[in-house]
């Protein structure tokens, strides 16, 4: 077996460069300056602490209070290689299919996920801006670049019509309040940011496309809430009659007669279909936020009876 062949498996390519910077193997020269949209009023930046990322403030919010869909370019990160991303040009195995980092992007994406989320914010990256120590550019200064950068379309609320998210748009999102929670992402295990990754990004695209088609971004959401789950260590199946009962009453009701023996074969055979529901409710219950404030005056969500909810989003499946 080759060295190529023997690689340990690799993470998401940020989560790569991070860890790459906390064991001090050197830059590679090249930096790239990424461009990324919101609708959203940032302030400060965090030009240092976020090891070989910068985020920097384009200012683009101080121009006016914050519209849901009126995007402007207000963040510029700044990345130093210090990954080795030859490995991509030397596989030997191209004809085998790696999806085991895939979410959907490049680094860019992987890292405006975790910004959005983080955030809580819409957030979307537009490629590369600027490059510097390319073979091609020997300026110190960098060279700029279009080809690879592109305004991301977003469609706005309909005219007289409240956006779909009322607290999207939001004023005075602080920078360096994120530093925290982004300086855990490298010290993940593998897998831990493989899944955070897959999850920030459905989250990222929900909240974009909510305005323009709702129904896709709430399934994007559950979606992401789904992949946090499955994830989830700590889940415990519990017995599956139990579950049975719990995740699909009437089912469990209507065999009930039959016995004992028959309901717990037929929990046992609906096992499998009802972890799906089982574990997300838990997770949810284990992790769900505090209610929003404030709250509305209309179809206001009891908070006390979140289990009802969460099991509302898998009543088609199961009765």
């Amino acid at each position: 077996m080759s060295a190529i062949e023997a690689e340990a498996p690799r993470g998401p390519d940020g989560w790569e460069n991070w860890r790459a910077f906390l064991e001090s193997r050197p830059a590679t020269g090249e930096a790239w300056e990424l461009s990324y949209y919101t609708d959203s009023f940032l302030v400060g930046a965090a030009n240092d602490g976020l090891g070989p990322y910068k985020l920097l403030n384009t200012i683009a919010g101080g121009i006016g209070k914050p519209e849901p869909g009126a995007i402007e370019l207000a963040l510029v990160l700044r990345l130093d290689v210090h990954d080795d991303y030859e490995h991509v040009y030397r596989r030997t195995e191209w004809d085998k299919v790696d999806v085991s980092t895939y979410h959907g992007g490049a680094i860019g994406d992987e890292l405006s996920g975790l910004l959005a989320l983080v955030l809580g914010i819409r957030l979307r990256c537009g490629g590369t801006t600027r490059i510097f120590g390319a073979d091609w550019t020997k300026d110190p200064r960098g060279a700029p670049g279009e080809f690879q950068h592109h305004r991301p379309s977003i469609v706005r609320p309909r005219r007289s019509y409240p956006t779909t998210l009322p607290r999207i748009a939001r004023d005075s999102v602080s920078l360096p309040s994120a530093q925290d929670l982004l300086n855990t992402y490298p010290t993940l295990p593998r897998t831990d940011a493989i899944a955070l990754v897959r999850a920030a990004r459905q989250y990222e695209q929900a909240v974009w496309i909510t305005d323009a088609d709702p129904g896709v971004s709430w399934l994007q959401l559950v979606s992401a809430i789904e992949i946090a789950a499955v994830h989830w260590r700590e889940y415990k199946k519990g017995d599956v009659v139990e579950r049975l009962q719990t995740n699909a009453p009437r089912i469990a009701a209507a065999v009930e007669p039959a016995g004992d023996e028959i309901a717990r074969a037929a929990a046992k055979k609906l096992a499998p279909l009802l972890r799906a529901k089982d574990r997300f409710r838990k997770f949810l219950a284990e992790f769900a936020p505090p209610p929003p404030e404030p709250r509305p005056t209309h179809a206001q969500l009891d908070w006390n009876a979140l289990d009802d909810a969460f099991s509302t989003i898998y009543e088609g499946d199961f009765r």
